[in-house]
């Protein structure tokens, strides 16, 4: 008799929890919230403002930092993310881009680059900034393999660096955030060539957009030249 009223309630006892779990997993929402307050690798930013166009930066810990450039799309918010870690000798190593899309207003989303994992509502508003998301350089004369630095303002900035290629002049680009501390982290490294004189080229990286005529200096000639 002893051994039946074991077993019976060692049976009852596993239905109740399974009926629990099954509870648990239909509804998505409870199971969710689960989801994100026991994951310690998803870091809730909460609600964060963006402006259109204008990149955010985030301090994730353990030398770990992102930059996130949000702006409206067909299908919702669009946020492209840059992750970076900052060495002990203060370089900057990349550790991914991603993007994600928010197709429903207020929604926590969560964005993955390797093992960093970041959670967020994101909500965006129109950039009515004086600085613009295009820059437009105009004509810019380098001298080769010599950088040039250009603000653009709100802690955007860029560096330069032409060269001339068999098909044209080639110009590498890195563009950067300088955060209130004085650190500088990575918009992204594009690089163009231009094949055809005289003509108008833009590169995007970071949700900034430059547009310019690179040109080269023509170097001066050697005595012997002459």
């Amino acid at each position: 008799m002893k051994t039946w009223i074991t077993i019976i309630f060692g049976i009852g006892f596993l239905a109740s929890t399974g009926v629990k779990a099954q509870e648990s997993e239909a509804n998505p929402t409870e199971a969710g919230k689960i989801t994100v307050a026991t994951n310690n690798s998803v870091q809730n930013l909460g609600v964060v403002e963006f402006t259109e166009g204008i990149p955010k930066y985030f301090s994730l810990g353990d030398k770990r930092s992102c930059t996130a450039v949000a702006n409206y799309a067909t299908d919702g918010i669009e946020v492209d993310f840059q992750f970076q870690v900052t060495n002990s000798d203060g370089s900057v190593n990349p550790l991914g881009a991603s993007k994600l899309i928010a197709p429903i207003p207020d929604q926590f989303c969560i964005v993955t680059s390797g093992d960093v994992s970041i959670g967020l509502i994101p909500v965006v508003t129109t950039n009515t900034l004086a600085c613009p998301t295009v820059h437009n350089l105009g004509a810019v004369v380098f001298t080769e393999g010599k950088p040039r630095n250009f603000n653009f303002g709100h802690a955007i900035s860029c560096t330069a660096t032409a060269t001339r290629v068999p098909i044209g002049i080639q110009v590498d680009f890195l563009i950067q955030m300088t955060n209130s501390d004085g650190t500088a982290y990575s918009l992204g490294s594009p690089r163009l060539i231009a094949t055809i004189p005289n003509q108008y080229c833009d590169i995007t990286s970071g949700g900034v957009t430059i547009e310019l005529i690179p040109k080269l200096k023509i170097p001066p000639k050697k005595w012997w030249q002459f």
